[in-house]
């Protein structure tokens, strides 16, 4: 069984626009045989890199790739199979919102504001001095002059 696990891709914008800067891909966990090109894998070099699979070589019991990304002019040095993390399944998709959600939303920031500027009295001058007790007590106190 393939297990899957949605990771978000450090790097630059070699694979773009297929693949954006910092976009969360879902990852498939395959044996380095199950590979194919056109592929986009994701390997680890000091951080997370998906590049596509050019091709792939079995030597000495170990399987290398060569990868590029698609902006990149030149192909990367071999990908050893040990570093790699697994193979991008999808493109993972930001929870989609109706439009009555965001209207409700909306309509409880505007409340929110419209009610702050309305309430100019006893009321908001107390809520106004607990909120800054509040963030006072959670900031750092600032480096005493000397």
């Amino acid at each position: 069984m393939v297990e899957s696990i949605t990771v978000v891709v450090a790097g630059g914008d070699d694979m773009s626009p297929a693949i954006t800067l910092g976009e969360p891909l879902e990852l498939e966990a395959v044996e380095p045989d199950q590979i194919r090109q056109g592929d986009v894998i994701v390997f680890r070099r000091y951080v997370l890199i998906a590049h596509r699979v050019l091709w792939s070589a079995r030597i000495h019991g170990r399987t290398y790739f060569i990868t590029r990304g698609d902006q990149c002019p030149y192909i990367d040095s071999p990908v050893d199979s040990r570093i790699l993390v697994g193979r991008a399944k999808r493109k993972w998709r930001w929870v989609q919102t109706s439009l009555r959600s965001r209207i409700l939303f909306s309509v409880a920031i505007l409340w929110y504001i419209v009610g702050t500027k309305l309430i100019r009295g006893r009321a908001f001058r107390v809520l106004n001095a607990n909120v800054r007790r509040v963030a006072s007590m959670c900031l750092p106190k600032p480096p005493a002059d000397r």
